[in-house]
């Protein structure tokens, strides 16, 4: 991996845990890697898309079958799937906390199409709250 990527990504994850959280520093480590690796930012919500959610879902899924309430039923068949997917990599990646992480097994440095780089947000990280607004704000953006 490049240089310039493994300081910036060690540099973004010091930060969830940093005293002092500077908010111009973040954003401008976001934008570098947005303009110079054309990077995506995604956040991935492993604190709302949990085993509990998992459950819940599954459960209020049936409900909506029994009532044949196919809008309902189709609704948390989404959730169950997202928590599904959000559970695979959580086993795939080997994370149990909050972490930034380029997408796995894609060649980061000779691409012109637009990579993933991940913001794994547990919930679990003294400024975790704090990035995913600056993350949600910088993705509608």
């Amino acid at each position: 991996m490049n240089n310039i990527l493994e300081f910036v990504i060690a540099k973004l994850n010091k930060m969830l845990e940093a005293e002092k959280f500077d908010d111009e520093i973040f954003e401008l480590y976001i934008a570098l890697l947005k303009e110079k690796f054309n990077f995506e930012i995604q956040l991935i919500d492993f604190e709302y898309y949990n085993e509990e959610k998992l459950r819940e879902a599954q459960t209020e899924k049936r409900k909506g079958l029994e009532l044949q309430d196919f809008e309902y039923t189709a609704n948390y068949r989404e959730l169950e799937k997202m928590c599904l997917k959000c559970l695979d990599y959580k086993v795939e990646w080997k994370i149990d906390k909050s972490v930034f992480l380029p997408e796995p097994g894609r060649n980061l440095l000779n691409s012109l199409i637009p990579v993933y780089f991940y913001y794994c947000h547990f919930g679990t990280a003294k400024n975790d709250g704090l990035v995913k607004n600056l993350i949600e704000n910088a993705v509608r953006h």
